[in-house]
């Protein structure tokens, strides 16, 4: 086990909840491996990179301190697709926003 200051103590988390999917800004997502949240799984994180999300989860550290409030976060478990560089310029690549379109490989993902 590791050492801990007088002051500090270790996270266990002593709630964890796992979900099929949640609502951000009224827009579902979903679990991939849930059937209530494989149609809504993809996603976009930093600068619209394309994920598919694996897991969504809750959990809740109750402090050793009762006087604090309990450590509390939601999170989600993602899979980033691969960019390819051979895939076509695609048509509408000229005529809506070209420096926002990028392609990618289907159901390839970052390991």
């Amino acid at each position: 086990m590791g050492h801990w200051d007088d002051d500090s103590e270790p996270f266990v988390g002593s709630n964890m909840r796992s979900y099929s999917h949640f609502l951000l800004h009224s827009s579902r997502f979903g679990s991939y491996l849930s059937h209530r949240g494989l149609r809504t799984s993809f996603a976009y994180i930093k600068n619209r990179t394309p994920v598919r999300i694996h897991h969504i989860f809750h959990v809740s550290h109750a402090r050793q301190d009762r006087h604090l409030d309990d450590l509390q976060a939601s999170f989600a478990l993602v899979e980033r697709f691969i960019s390819d560089e051979d895939i076509p310029v695609m048509p509408w690549n000229f005529r809506y926003a070209p420096d926002r379109l990028a392609q990618w490989q289907s159901l390839a993902y970052l390991d």
